[in-house]
């Protein structure tokens, strides 16, 4: 018995090829990518012959990331995390994201040079916060977001440790 094959267009090489022919998506199993495994072959390629040198790659990166576009990709990764988490995207625009941005943690202070902030946003409504460091940003989520907690923790360690 014939097993029918299903059929994709290739988005660079406009080719229909069979969905064998396309990778499948690390972060989402199910779906295939939307360039086929050769043409992904020749970008990589070509890629690769263009930066000889990875760290220029790594340089170019870094500064579009801390430049305007690292604003427009924080809040397009929140809005993806939040749809795939189930809460609401966060509802401010890069432009006040960038307005915000003071290169410190809203809540202990530190630099953006001790690991990179990350912008909080109240999961219910959807209201931006402020730039957080990572470990304030999980101790928020840790506790569900909820003040009380977060009370009661501060209350604890006040009660219980010394100096």
């Amino acid at each position: 018995m014939a097993k029918h094959r299903r059929l994709r267009k290739c988005k660079k090489c406009g080719i229909e090829k069979s969905l064998d022919e396309f990778y499948v998506r690390r972060k989402r199993p199910e779906l295939r990518r939307t360039t086929c495994k050769e043409c992904e072959r020749k970008r990589v390629k070509k890629y690769r012959r263009e930066c000889v040198d990875a760290s220029v790659f790594r340089e170019k990166n870094r500064e579009y990331r801390l430049g305007r576009g690292r604003f427009v990709v924080a809040l397009s990764a929140s809005r993806t995390a939040a749809k795939r988490g189930g809460f609401m995207p966060c509802t401010a625009t890069a432009s006040e994201l960038r307005a915000s941005f003071d290169g410190k943690c809203a809540i202990c202070g530190c630099d953006e040079g001790s690991g990179s902030l990350h912008m909080d946003h109240d999961h219910a409504t959807g209201k931006f916060r402020g730039w957080l460091c990572r470990r304030c940003n999980h101790a928020i989520g840790l506790a569900y977001e909820d003040a009380e907690l977060l009370h009661s923790m501060a209350d604890y360690v006040k009660e219980r440790c010394s100096g």
